[in-house]
């Protein structure tokens, strides 16, 4: 509007002053246009990276609900690195966690097909290396590159050729960098200030959530630990009970054979009797069951003596009246000492026995040094186990028999 009334109300003398009074005002239109256009350009571009960092900060408060319906790190970290690229249009998202040694970042969550091409390969970069994951994990810190800055540190990756520019954000636990959230775009200029605090706050989330979920695993494992360490012991303990088992049963076995088959007591009218039949309801007993016949003028109940979880006999007791269940029970309480009591005398006996052997046999060594001879050797040694093993007879033979001899044919 203003060159056409310059041009209207000026006469000019020339062509030339024609021409002059109409470019310079024209310029200051397109200087003017230009300026607008920058400055809404610049406006809309700062607006819409405010509202970029608005949706990474309200992205960043979805995390925990991501968290909660996530069943471990690794698929709470693929959701994360795949909504960040669909929701913000990024190139390509990945994360890396550092090893136990600190010696590598691996990479564990990478979206799209390439990403799973790298999970694939184990995809992984060397603390410290020149890259910028390797110089996020030594300093600390976010590192950018871009592909027009002369001191690019990104490691080129063949399979991701369109990004012109990669963010790399620390994942912090306290003090110590356990990982790298990776942010690629094919923007040169991408990634302001603003953008980078909402990433890095995106990061320093994800940091608490590994953190927990870290210690869940751990308090997950070491209860498995412990689950397995239980039933360990636990049948640990059910093999020294049946060994206990077996043992205890055995050694009563071999202690009633040495006895004559059959011990114990029989009381009748309170006087003590020399039967050692058994009744119907202590044989039963002696199975293992526990028999109570009782009737409001007689009672009849017979019960197993146990030890250790092994049957070694039976109690019967009858009486002309009815046995209250607390009595009974009384009994078998005190039937449960008894048997501790009985092993406790058994052994002692074991033990008397033993030295009495032990004692015999020093007699015996000491006998054989007073002999002079192969013959009279043998002949103590032969007498003194007879007199031991109450044995009527011996026999004691030096070399090897022939085979003749051997059939019954020597002579």
């Amino acid at each position: 509007m203003f060159a056409a009334l310059e041009f209207v109300t000026q006469s000019p003398r020339s062509l030339g002053e024609l021409g002059s009074n109409y470019f310079i005002p024209l310029a200051v239109i397109l200087i003017t246009s230009l300026s607008a256009r920058f400055l809404i350009s610049n406006a809309e571009r700062t607006a819409s990276q405010s509202a970029r960092a608005a949706h990474l900060l309200q992205f960043t408060a979805e995390i925990a609900h991501i968290t909660s319906q996530s069943l471990g790190l690794a698929p709470l970290l693929s959701q994360v690195t795949l909504q960040i690229r669909e929701r913000f249009g990024y190139y390509h998202v990945q994360v890396f966690l550092v090893d136990e040694a600190g010696e590598y970042a691996g990479l564990v969550a990478s979206t799209g097909e390439v990403g799973q091409q790298l999970l694939m390969r184990k995809h992984r970069l060397a603390v410290g290396s020149n890259s910028v994951i390797g110089q996020t994990t030594q300093r600390g810190e976010p590192v950018i590159a871009r592909d027009s800055d002369p001191k690019n540190v990104r490691f080129r990756n063949e399979l991701l050729p369109a990004t012109r520019a990669e963010l790399a954000l620390p994942i912090l636990d306290g003090d110590q960098t356990i990982g790298v959230l990776d942010v690629q775009s094919k923007d040169n200029d991408a990634f302001d200030q603003n953008e980078i605090q909402s990433l890095q706050t995106l990061a320093n989330v994800l940091a608490a959530e590994i953190r927990n979920i870290r210690l869940y695993e751990k308090q997950v494992a070491t209860a498995r630990d412990n689950e397995r360490l239980y039933q360990q012991t636990q049948s640990d303990l059910d093999e020294i009970q049946r060994l206990n088992r077996e043992l205890t049963g055995s050694a009563w076995h071999d202690y009633l054979r040495d006895m004559g088959g059959v011990t114990g007591v029989t009381l009748d009218q309170k006087q003590q009797t020399g039967d050692l039949s058994w009744s119907e309801e202590l044989l039963a007993a002696a199975q293992g069951n526990v028999i109570e016949n009782i009737t409001s003028d007689h009672s009849k109940v017979a019960v197993p003596l146990m030890l250790h979880g092994s049957l070694i006999g039976a109690v019967e007791i009858e009486a002309d009246h009815e046995i209250p269940q607390s009595k009974i029970q009384a009994m078998r309480e005190a039937l449960e000492y008894l048997a501790v009591s009985l092993e406790n005398a058994r052994l002692y006996e074991a033990s008397q026995i033993e030295n009495v052997q032990k004692q015999r046999l020093t007699e015996i060594v000491t006998r054989y040094e007073t002999v002079g001879s192969v013959e009279e050797l043998l002949r103590v040694t032969l007498k003194e186990l007879g007199e031991t093993l109450g044995a009527d007879s011996g026999t004691i033979r030096l070399g090897t028999a022939t085979a003749a001899e051997a059939n019954g044919g020597g002579a």
